[in-house]
C-alpha cells in the first residue's frame, strides 16, 4: 500500500496581518501533483486543518476545490481522504461529502457520535484494493473504545492481512513541539494507547514539525525504514 501523507494546509492563512500565502500554497500543490504523477499512490491522506479558519473565504474554498480536483485529474485512481482539524468547521467541511465522492475523495468532518448507531463504523473506514484507511477528524477527549471498535471491525474482515492506516489530528505523548508558539494555556497530549491496537501507520496532523514518534532524530531524513506500527506527523504543508 502506497500513501502520500500531508496535513495542516491552512488554506487562506494570513500572516503578519497582510501577507496571504496563496503563492506558497500554489507551489505546494504543484509539488504534490508531481509526486502523485511520479509515485501513483493508492491514497493521499490529509490529516486535518485544511483551512485556517472555520469560515473560509470564497477564494479559499475555490482554491480547495480547484487544487484537489486537479490532483484527481492527475491521478484519478488515487483515493483522497480528507479529515477535519481543529481549525476547520467539521460540519461545513462535511456538507459536500457526497459530491466529493464522485471524485474518489472521502471527506470526514465530524467524529463518531457518543451514542453509537448500528453501522456507524462505515463512515470512518475506507476500503482500498491494497489496504484500509480508518479516517478520524479532530475530536476532543479520548475515544479509545470507539477507535478500537473501528480497528476490530477492520481486523474481522481483513483476512488477507492488508495494511491498515489510521488518521488523526491531535497531540500525542512524546512529540516534539518545537516551533509552536503556545501563548495561552498548554498543549494537552494523549497517550498513544488511546488509539487502540491494530494499525500499521498512524498518519497524524496538528503538530507542524515533521517527526516520527520515538525517532525524533530522523525527522528530516529522506529515506528511513521502521517496523510497524509507525506513528508519524507529516508536518505542515
Amino acid at each position: 500500500m502506497r500513501i502520500l501523507h500531508t496535513a495542516d494546509l491552512h488554506l487562506g492563512q494570513v500572516i503578519y496581518q497582510n501577507y496571504e500565502r496563496r503563492d506558497e500554497h500554489r507551489h505546494f500543490f504543484n509539488q504534490l501533483a508531481r509526486w502523485c504523477r511520479t509515485y501513483q499512490p493508492d491514497a493521499l491522506l490529509v490529516s486535518g486543518d485544511v483551512f485556517d479558519i472555520q469560515q473560509p473565504s470564497a477564494t479559499s474554498k475555490e482554491a480547495f476545490a480547484n487544487q484537489f480536483m486537479e490532483l484527481h485529474r492527475q491521478c484519478p485512481s488515487m483515493a483522497m481522504v480528507i479529515t477535519a482539524g481543529n481549525h476547520d468547521s467539521a460540519s461545513r467541511l462535511q456538507t459536500e461529502r457526497e459530491v466529493w465522492q464522485l471524485a474518489n475523495t472521502h471527506i470526514i468532518g465530524t467524529g463518531p457520535s457518543i451514542v453509537a448507531q448500528e453501522g456507524w463504523e462505515e463512515k470512518f473506514i475506507i476500503r482500498l484494493k491494497t489496504g484500509y484507511v480508518v479516517a478520524l477528524p479532530h475530536m476532543i477527549g479520548a475515544r479509545r473504545e470507539q477507535l478500537q471498535a473501528l480497528l476490530d471491525k477492520v481486523a474481522q474482515e481483513n483476512d488477507e492481512g492488508k495494511p491498515v492506516v489510521m488518521m488523526g489530528h491531535t497531540a500525542v505523548a512524546g512529540l516534539d513541539a518545537a516551533g509552536h508558539d503556545f501563548e495561552i494555556g498548554k498543549l494537552k497530549t494523549q497517550a498513544l494507547s488511546e488509539f487502540g491496537e491494530g494499525y500499521d501507520y498512524l498518519a497524524l496532523g496538528h503538530i507542524h514539525k515533521p517527526q516520527t514518534i520515538g525517532h525524533q532524530e530522523d525527522c528530516m531524513k529522506e529515506e528511513v525504514s521502521y517496523p510497524a506500527p509507525v506513528v508519524r506527523y507529516s508536518g505542515s504543508a
